[in-house]
């Protein structure tokens, strides 16, 4: 896999401020899943294996790892019998099937990867709008930033954005909290993450 170099935003009293890091170091927790095979279930067996998706590049390299645990088989139809969370399993509406639906969750794994989305605000977007970003663009146009406050996110709607002009002789009377817990109304919010609605 070619190095990339990507930007993260990291949260600087109430302002998004820019890191400079790269793919490398960047990783999601997919979660485990417990691979057995039709075949051996309907026979009353449970041999399989528990798998880290994390530790695989591709779904080519899990399946890949599928066929060399179940190489007793001549055509093995592989069965999910089991996950342990990842917030990507979890959220993709696990369910006992087949393989067909991991192969998206490693598109959306290496989507991640390919961006410069921290993982907390890539989950939140899923959270505020029930899909995952398809790239960076549908991202940031949605993407106001990361405010552990109302004061925070007030300061930064009216000095970042400059939703007013305020004169200098009145900036200290200024309720930020109250301005930013208004303001959030015309956003979604989770887990500190703010979205355009």
């Amino acid at each position: 896999m070619e190095k990339k170099e990507y930007i993260l935003y990291v949260k600087v009293k109430g302002i998004n401020q820019q890191q400079q890091t790269s793919n490398e170091d960047k990783i999601m927790n997919i979660g485990s899943i417990y691979v057995g095979t039709y075949s051996k279930y309907a026979n009353g067996c449970l041999d399989g294996a528990w798998l880290n998706l994390d530790d695989f590049v591709d779904f080519d390299d899990f399946e890949r790892k599928c066929k060399e645990i179940h190489r007793d088989e001549q055509d093995p139809e592989f069965m999910i019998q089991d996950y342990e969370a990842g917030y990507l399993i979890n959220k993709r509406n696990y369910q006992e099937s087949g393989i067909s639906w991991i192969e998206e969750i490693f598109e959306i794994a290496e989507n991640f990867r390919n961006t410069s989305i921290e993982e907390g605000a890539f989950y939140a977007f899923y959270e505020a709008f029930d899909h995952f970003p398809e790239d960076e663009n549908e991202f940031y146009d949605k993407y106001l930033g990361e405010f552990s406050s109302y004061s925070d996110l007030g300061y930064f709607l009216i000095y970042e954005l400059g939703c007013w002009d305020v004169p200098e002789i009145l900036k200290n009377f200024i309720d930020y909290e109250k301005y930013g817990r208004e303001a959030s109304w015309d956003f979604h919010e989770i887990d500190n993450y703010y979205f355009w609605n």
